[in-house]
C-alpha cells in the first residue's frame, strides 16, 4: 500500500522552451514566385507570408536568415504580424544577435498594430523585466489586452497573474475561468493549469475525472508537465482507471522532455516491475537523470542502491554524496540517512556533516516517488502580521518569542496563538525539515527571527517527555535529538489550506514557453522578501533598514548610495514618501513592522536650511506624526526604489511533489 502526497503540477522558468514566430497555415495562394514579386513591389503582409515559409521550410527551402529579412521588411512597411515574429529572433537570439531591448520595441510596434500575440510577448517582457524594468500593473494591462482580443495565450498569463494575486487581488475563480478560456482557445498550458485546478478543488469544485480529462487534452497539445501529471493519475488511479502501463508511457514522454521527477518516477516503476519488466539497472539510470535534472528524491533513490549495492556497485561514500544532494534539495528522507550515517559512525571518510547530537536509528527506506527540481528562488513571504508563508511547502510559520522556552511552554503558545484567525499547531519533524535551508545563519529562513539553535517538534519519542527537538546547527548538520530545553524554542505552523487552498500553476513566456505560478496567501500592504526588501503593495515601492543605530543625513545617504541589493537603485526618500510609511497604531514606530528599527527618526532627501540640515521624519510613540530638521536626532537611514527599477525577481521554488511509498 503506498501513501500519496502533493505532486508537482507546474512549469519553471529554467525548462522554458524558445520561443517561435506564428507561422500561418498554408493557403491556396501561397506561391513563393507570387509572393516575392508582390514583396518586390512594396506589399508587407506578402514578405510576412513568404517570411513564415521560409522560417518553417514550407513550399520553400528552409532558409531563416532569409525570414529575417523578410519579417524586417513586413515590419518596416507596418505588418504587425511581421514585427512580432522579428521580435521573437531577437528576443531569443535565434538567426540574429540575441538583444532584448529590440525585442521590446519590436513587440510594441506588433501589439500597437494590432497584433495580439505581440501583446503578450511584450506583458511577459515587462512581467520579468526583459529588456525593460519590471512593471506587474503593465504586464497584466497587456495581457488583458490581448486576451480580450481573443489571444488565448494572453489569457493563460492573465489567469496566473490572478491566481498569483501579482498587481491584482487574488482570485482564484477567475484564474480558473481565464485558464478555461485559454484552454478553449487552444492553448496546452491553460488545459494543464485548469487541470491543476480540478485536481486540488481550488477555484472549482473538485473533480479528478474532469483534471484527467484536461491533462489529457495539454498532453495532446504539447505540455509535457500535463503528461507527467495524467501519468500520475493512471499509475494511481486517480479519475481514471489504474493502467500502469500507461503511467509509464507517459512518464517516459515527460522523462523525454526533459521533466525530472518524470524520470524519477518511471525508475520507480522499472525498480519495482510496475507496468514494465523489472529492471534496476535502468532505475538506476533514470534516478540519475532525474538526480542530475535536479529532482531530489531520485538523489535520495540512487543512494539507496548504492548503500545497499542493488545493481550499481556498493559505494557508501557515493550514497552518502547522494543523500547530501537530496537533503539539501529539501528530502526528508535524504536528511535521516545522511543523520543515521553520521550517529552509527558510518559516515565514509570525506563526506563530513560536522558534529551533531544523537539521530534517531535509520528506518526503512524504501525508494519514493519524485519530488519536484528546486531552483533558487525568494521561497518565502513575510506580512505584516508576523506570518511568513513558505511556497515550496503552503505553510505558514511563526516564530515565537526568541527565549529558551520548554516543550509546554511552546505547546501552549503555539495553541494560544490567534494570529490571522489562529489554527496554529506545533511543528511535526517532517515540517521542520523542509525549513532546512543551508545557506542561511540558523540553516532557516531569516525572516523567521531565532538566535536559539533549537526548535521544539510535536513528536514524542519516549512517553509524553522528553520531545524532539530540531537541531539548527551552525555548521549545516541536519539531525533530530530529544532534550528537555536545548535552548529550544518554539515555532508556530499551520496549512494555507485553513485560510484558503494554494497550489501552484503555470504560464508562459513567449509561446510556447512557460513559467511557474505560485499562488500567495492573502495579506496586508507590505510584503517582505528574503533579502531584506519590503515592498509596498500600495505605492509600488520598495524599501530597505539601513544600519540600526544613530545615523547622520552624509552617513546615511552614502549607504543609500553604495546599496547593492536586488541591482541597486536605491535612494533617500522624499518626504512624501515617509509619510506614506506613517499608520499610526501600526507595530511599535508607527509603521509597518517589517521595517525593523528601534530609531524614532527617518532621515528624507529634503533639505531644511541649506546642505547641512534635513528634515528627518518622526515615527513618535503618541502618534503624533510631523517633520522637522535637525543634525542627528537618533536618526535612522532608509532607502527607497520604485519597483519598476528592480531587476525581475527569480522563479518560485516549485512545491513538493506526491510521494508514493511502498
Amino acid at each position: 500500500m503506498r501513501n500519496a502526497s502533493i505532486f508537482v503540477v507546474y512549469a519553471t522558468a529554467f525548462m522554458l522552451l524558445a520561443p517561435r514566430p506564428q507561422l500561418r497555415a498554408a493557403a491556396p495562394d501561397d506561391n513563393a514566385a507570387v509572393l516575392q514579386k508582390s514583396c518586390d513591389g512594396g506589399d508587407a503582409p506578402a514578405c510576412t507570408n513568404l517570411g513564415t515559409m521560409c522560417d518553417g521550410g514550407r513550399g520553400v527551402p528552409l532558409d531563416k536568415v532569409k525570414a529575417v529579412h523578410l519579417y524586417q521588411k513586413g515590419c518596416d512597411g507596418g505588418n504587425a504580424l511581421a514585427c512580432t515574429n522579428l521580435g521573437v529572433k531577437y528576443d531569443s537570439g535565434r538567426d540574429v544577435a540575441l538583444d532584448k531591448v529590440k525585442a521590446v520595441q519590436l513587440y510594441q510596434k506588433g501589439c500597437d498594430g494590432g497584433n495580439l500575440l505581440g501583446c503578450t510577448y511584450l506583458g511577459f517582457m515587462y512581467d520579468n523585466g526583459q529588456g525593460v524594468a519590471l512593471d506587474k500593473l503593465k504586464a497584466v494591462q497587456l495581457y488583458q489586452k490581448a486576451c480580450d482580443g481573443g489571444d488565448p495565450l494572453g489569457c493563460n498569463n492573465l489567469g496566473f497573474m490572478y491566481d498569483e494575486g501579482q498587481s491584482v487581488a487574488q482570485d482564484n475563480l477567475k484564474a480558473a475561468q481565464l485558464y478555461q478560456k485559454a484552454c478553449d482557445g487552444g492553448n496546452a498550458l491553460g488545459c494543464k493549469n485548469l487541470g491543476v485546478m480540478y485536481d486540488n478543488g481550488r477555484g472549482v469544485a473538485q473533480d479528478k475525472v474532469k483534471a484527467v480529462h484536461l491533462y489529457q487534452k495539454g498532453c495532446d497539445g504539447g505540455n509535457l508537465l500535463s503528461c507527467t501529471n495524467l501519468a500520475f493519475m493512471y499509475d494511481e488511479g486517480q479519475g481514471v482507471a489504474v493502467d500502469k502501463i500507461k503511467a509509464v508511457q507517459l512518464y517516459q514522454k515527460g522523462c523525454d522532455g526533459g521533466t525530472a521527477f518524470g524520470c524519477t518516477n518511471l525508475g520507480f516503476l522499472y525498480n519495482h516491475g510496475q507496468g514494465v519488466a523489472q529492471d534496476r539497472a535502468k532505475a538506476a539510470q533514470l534516478y540519475q537523470k532525474g538526480c542530475d535534472g535536479g529532482n531530489a528524491v531520485g538523489c535520495t533513490n540512487l543512494g539507496l542502491m548504492y548503500e545497499k549495492g542493488e545493481s550499481v556497485a556498493q559505494d557508501k561514500v557515493k550514497a552518502a554524496q547522494l543523500y547530501q544532494r537530496g537533503c539539501k534539495g529539501g528530502n526528508e528522507r535524504a536528511c535521516t540517512k545522511l543523520g543515521s550515517l553520521y550517529a552509527n559512525g558510518q559516515m565514509p571518510e570525506g563526506v563530513g556533516i560536522g558534529a551533531a547530537p544523537a539521530a534517531p536509528p535509520p528506518a526503512p527506506a524504501p525508494d519514493v516517488k519524485a519530488a519536484p527540481a528546486a531552483p533558487p528562488s525568494k521561497r518565502y513571504t513575510a506580512y505584516d502580521s508576523g506570518v511568513v508563508y513558505d511556497k515550496a511547502t503552503g505553510l505558514e510559520w511563526v516564530a515565537g518569542p526568541d527565549e529558551t522556552t520548554t516543550w509546554d511552554q511552546a505547546n501552549k503558545w503555539a495553541r494560544g496563538l490567534s494570529v490571522g484567525g489562529g489554527a496554529w499547531r506545533m511543528p511535526t519533524k517532517k515540517e521542520l525539515r523542509g525549513l532546512y535551508e543551508r545557506e542561511n545563519d540558523r540553516n532557516v529562513t531569516p525572516l523567521l527571527k531565532t538566535t536559539g539553535e533549537w526548535v521544539w517538534t510535536a513528536a514524542e519519542p519516549e512517553g509524553s517527555a522528553p520531545f524532539w527537538g530540531f537541531y539548527l546547527d551552525r555548521s549545516g548538520d541536519l539531525v533530530m535529538t530529544k532534550c528537555l530545553v536545548c535552548e529550544g524554542r518554539g515555532f508556530a505552523v499551520r496549512t494555507h489550506s485553513a485560510k484558503a487552498a494554494v497550489l501552484p500553476a503555470a504560464r508562459p513566456a513567449p509561446a510556447p514557453a512557460a513559467k511557474a505560478a505560485q499562488a500567495a496567501p492573502a495579506a496586508g500592504r507590505w510584503i517582505a522578501h528574503d533579502n531584506g526588501v519590503v515592498y509596498d503593495k500600495v505605492t509600488g515601492l520598495e524599501w530597505f533598514t539601513g544600519p540600526d543605530e544613530t545615523t547622520t543625513w552624509d552617513q546615511a545617504n552614502k549607504w543609500v548610495k553604495g546599496l547593492s541589493v536586488g541591482g541597486g537603485g536605491w535612494r533617500v526618500p522624499t518626504k512624501m514618501e515617509l509619510n506614506g510609511l506613517y499608520q499610526q497604531g501600526l507595530g511599535d514606530r508607527n509603521m509597518t513592522p517589517l521595517l525593523k528599527t528601534t530609531g524614532w527618526w527617518v532621515w528624507s532627501a529634503a533639505e531644511a536650511e541649506g546642505p547641512s540640515s534635513y528634515w528627518g521624519l518622526t515615527f513618535a510613540r503618541d502618534g503624533n506624526f510631523g517633520m522637522t530638521s535637525c543634525n542627528v536626532c537618533d536618526s535612522r537611514g532608509f532607502a527607497v526604489r520604485a519597483r519598476s527599477a528592480q531587476a525581475a525577481p527569480p522563479a518560485p521554488r516549485p512545491a513538493p511533489a506526491r510521494a508514493a511509498h511502498d
